[in-house]
């Protein structure tokens, strides 16, 4: 869940399709590597044990994967659809929040998108 709580809020707030530039690790690193360390640092607050190499690992399988692989939340905010958003940045906040690890780009990803949450604003 930690890929698809940091890649999707990412890609769905910023409303961009994935673009060649993006398969460069050296341009696209640095904002996901801060939102996966921000939500390992909640999940282990929380007790949730993770493998010490769960950020590079989770970093190292997106990008080999990016020419296959689409955000389900981007592609549901361009649709109009219900985003899974509680499910994801939404349940980072909040369990940092009761853990006592703010997450502040989760929290900033949320506010984003939450006027979004049940589908297309009206």
């Amino acid at each position: 869940q930690a890929g698809a709580a940091g890649g999707d809020g990412m890609k769905a707030r910023a409303q961009v399709r994935q673009r060649a530039e993006e398969r460069r690790p050296d341009q696209h690193r640095p904002a996901p590597n801060r939102v996966f360390r921000e939500i390992e640092a909640v999940g282990r607050a929380a007790g949730v044990r993770l493998e010490p190499d769960t950020v590079e690992s989770t970093l190292g399988y997106i990008e080999g994967s990016l020419g296959q692989m689409h955000s389900s939340m981007y592609a549901d905010l361009m649709a109009g659809r219900p985003l899974e958003l509680e499910a994801l940045n939404g349940a980072v906040v909040r369990v940092g929040q009761s853990v006592g690890v703010p997450p502040p780009i989760n929290d900033v990803i949320y506010a984003a998108l939450r006027p979004y949450a049940s589908g297309r604003r009206r």
